[in-house]
């Protein structure tokens, strides 16, 4: 952030190790080939502590807006999961989902406790804008320490009744699919980080 804007560098291009916060200085060269932008390895310099900005204030739906920027959102947590390496929140609110996720490794796999808390935010607003439309939202996390409990769960959403699948299926659309649901069976697929198939007798 250099004080007006937020730029991205791809992390394998910059020789250095900065810490979340230090004030930077990057030197390089940008070259053209082809057609192609092609981008050498930027050397880094830390000049010291530095001050984030104050981050801009958006609701789910607004992420549209300030692309790349350094935005502050709240939600509730819909699924806590960690199994590619590094915690991802998937954040509901007004209709609208968003994907968050956590940079670095989790401090641990058990994030139960964050199911249907609702939080606070701080990151860089990665989402897709096709056409000046939000498409898909997201948000880069640096760190666990920037989300905020705002409300903790009302409830244990792990202790909702078991349902089956048959059920499930043949209930008409209401609230409720915006709220958890407890289904026991055997899983057929699973691919980390994406989907489950779990089957049951129905």
């Amino acid at each position: 952030h250099t004080g007006g804007q937020t730029t991205y560098f791809e992390a394998r291009n910059v020789l250095g190790k900065p810490a979340f916060g230090q004030l930077i200085e990057m030197t390089g060269a940008i070259t053209v080939a082809e057609g192609k932008l092609a981008m050498p390895p930027l050397k880094l310099a830390v000049l010291g502590a530095g001050t984030l900005p104050a981050p801009t204030r958006l609701g789910l739906p607004q992420l549209a807006d300030d692309f790349g920027q350094w935005i502050e959102t709240e939600g509730r947590i819909r699924v806590a999961e960690s199994s590619r390496g590094r915690l991802s929140l998937l954040l509901h609110d007004r209709g609208r989902s968003c994907v968050v996720y956590v940079m670095g490794p989790p401090r641990t796999n058990d994030f139960k406790w964050l199911l249907d808390a609702k939080v606070r935010i701080r990151g860089i607003n990665s989402s897709k804008i096709v056409n000046g439309s939000l498409d898909a939202a997201s948000v880069l996390v640096p760190r666990f320490e920037e989300i905020t409990i705002l409300e903790k769960p009302a409830s244990n959403p792990t202790a909702v009744p078991v349902v089956s699948i048959g059920g499930l299926l043949n209930r008409e659309f209401g609230p409720w699919t915006n709220t958890a649901v407890h289904l026991n069976g055997l899983i057929a697929s699973y691919q980390p980080g994406q989907s489950v198939v779990v089957q049951d007798p129905t």
